[in-house]
């Protein structure tokens, strides 16, 4: 069994880990912690230092980020880096 969801939501974002610490924080959801899966990446030499970034949350992937439901009944939220500044309206929002 697989310890990713079958389904999410995917978003652009010029700063994945503030985005969701932010959604996390605004929907009751909890910051993915995914410090042991870097370390490994890192020890067996798949990731580089500039790969990964300390948050207060530990170790992580520099330019992803999500946030998952407590109660596991919402979809993950996957925030994703891009270079690009946002250039047009957006097509998904959430609405509380």
């Amino acid at each position: 069994m697989s310890d990713f969801p079958d389904f999410q939501v995917t978003f652009d974002a010029q700063d994945p880990h503030a985005q969701a610490e932010f959604w996390s924080a605004a929907l009751d959801y909890e910051v993915e912690d995914n410090s042991q899966r870097v370390q490994a990446l890192l020890d067996a030499g798949h990731l580089g230092s500039a790969d990964v970034v300390q948050t207060k949350y530990g170790l992580a992937f520099a330019e992803i980020a999500a946030c998952v439901d407590r109660r596991a009944s919402r979809p993950r939220l996957f925030f994703q880096r891009v270079p690009e500044s946002k250039m047009i309206k957006n097509r998904l929002h959430l609405d509380l």
